[in-house]
């Protein structure tokens, strides 16, 4: 599994000196990794809009073009997923850090120190957020990592899946079962014959959940009952909480 890292800094000095510390750390784990190296915010979030993705997030907080804070919380507003680490030379945006979920909030004076136990927590959040689960049929079975289940629907007792890549699996279950199963990976059931994955929702509508899927987009309706709780969890999980 390959893990994709961008480091944003820019002063170029500290950008090469973050990206190789990174590397020198993800080498004893064990785990196939790629550095990115970015020299301002607009430049990361290009990336991220010419569709590219990254596991893990470097960010300096004082970037030339905006604060990393800003940068995260775009990133998040905008739907992507990502393990972030603050990188500083200031302690007074410590607090603030935890607002983004972040995984490390390091001064760039104690990377020699604090890096690895760092890049140990990262490992075993990036580990748990790939868990996978095995979906049976009587065809056989499909393994697939529970983040990539964009939901579940259900006709009375046979169950579709569809992965984030438009894929999908049937079988036969119960949309309450999967609901019970799946609460502690951030799934929501948005109606009754809807159980959707909330790291997969673009947007949520007056009356639907707007999904993202490959390269374009599914509106999976919304229960009125269930509308204010969708918006809660929703804004929960974007913030991280």
């Amino acid at each position: 599994m390959m893990i994709k890292i961008a480091v944003a800094d820019d002063e170029q000095d500290m950008l090469k000196l973050v990206c190789r510390r990174v590397e020198e750390e993800f080498s004893q784990i064990g785990f196939e990794f790629e550095i990115f190296p970015f020299n301002s915010g607009n430049a990361l979030l290009d990336a991220f809009k010419s569709g590219n993705s990254f596991d893990i997030l470097f960010l300096d907080i004082q970037l030339s073009d905006c604060t990393g804070m800003e940068l995260a919380k775009n990133l998040r507003n905008d739907g992507h997923g990502f393990l972030l680490v603050f990188v500083t030379s200031f302690d007074n945006y410590v607090f603030e850090a935890f607002d983004y979920d972040a995984q490390g909030y390091l001064r760039k004076s104690e990377l020699d120190e604090r890096l690895g136990s760092t890049v140990q927590r990262l490992i075993k959040k990036y580990t748990d957020d790939h868990r996978e689960t095995v979906l049976h049929n009587l065809d056989g079975q499909l393994r697939i990592a529970i983040n990539d289940i964009a939901f579940f629907e259900s006709h009375g007792h046979t169950i579709t899946m569809t992965n984030c890549r438009k894929n999908t699996f049937t079988f036969t279950g119960s949309l309450s079962r999967l609901e019970k199963e799946y609460a502690n990976f951030g799934f929501f059931r948005v109606h009754s014959g809807y159980l959707v994955n909330l790291k997969h929702i673009y947007s949520v509508e007056k009356s639907s959940a707007v999904i993202k899927l490959a390269d374009n987009t599914l509106n999976i309706p919304i229960s009125r009952s269930r509308i204010k709780a969708l918006k809660l969890a929703y804004q929960q999980m974007i913030r991280g909480v």
